[in-house]
């Protein structure tokens, strides 16, 4: 190669391929990675201090809502469930609101009853 072999490992280490954000969201999806590598693959990109911090905990987010709300629409766990699961994952509980309120119809008895005796 013509450098030294210092130069030619740092020089390898910069044609390494990293796992695209896709490919780590599935990653994290399928628990194929913990979060130790769900990191060290977002540090590998070029992410650091506040941005890395804000990818891993979208990350999380990103995978865990839709299963969230599949598993409470089928019965498995509570409203309250998914709330506490999403803050456990670092939201805050005034956007949790929010984004259970765009998946989660409330029932309003005084507008279906009516509808159910006519």
């Amino acid at each position: 190669m013509g450098y030294s072999a210092y130069w030619q490992d740092l020089l390898l280490e910069l044609v390494k391929a990293v796992p695209t954000r896709v490919d780590v969201r599935r990653f994290w999806d399928m628990r194929t990675i913990d979060e130790a590598r769900l990191r060290e693959i977002y540090h590998a990109q070029g992410y650091y201090g506040k941005d890395l911090e804000d990818y891993v905990l979208w990350t999380k987010v990103y995978v865990a809502f839709p299963d969230l709300i599949a598993r409470f629409t089928k019965g498995w766990i509570t409203e309250d469930d998914v709330r506490s699961e999403l803050i456990a994952l670092g939201m805050p509980a005034e956007r949790v609101e929010t984004m259970i309120q765009t998946k989660i119809k409330k029932v309003a008895g005084e507008r279906v009853e009516p509808e159910r005796t006519a």
